[in-house]
């Protein structure tokens, strides 16, 4: 993926890699994670489209990519090995979310 080599080469520049601890990356996202949560509730409220959501989506993936670099894995293997854990998964749809059954 092109655009993780990109990543990960901002990411070096800044000297994440060098001052950032796995700890701190990940709080990284959960800061991202919830602007993304603020940008859907935005634009629930206001229905309409938010370039927040958007914005909340790949600042997400950003941190993501860099703290996968911190452990030397490529976000693809991740995406696939949760792709392949639910792929078959069986459930149900409750109140709008989606629960895996037994």
């Amino acid at each position: 993926m092109k655009l993780e080599k990109e990543i990960i080469q901002w990411a070096e520049d800044r000297e994440i890699f060098k001052k950032a601890t796995p700890i701190t990356q990940h709080n990284k996202t959960v800061e991202e994670v919830l602007e993304l949560r603020d940008a859907i509730i935005q634009m629930a409220e206001n229905g309409h489209p938010s370039k927040g959501i958007v914005d909340g989506i790949g600042d997400t993936i950003v941190t993501l990519v860099i703290l996968c670099k911190m452990y030397e894995i490529k976000i693809d293997d991740c995406v696939a090995h949760a792709y392949n854990e639910i792929k078959d998964r069986k459930g149900q749809m409750i109140d709008g979310q989606f629960v895996k059954g037994e």
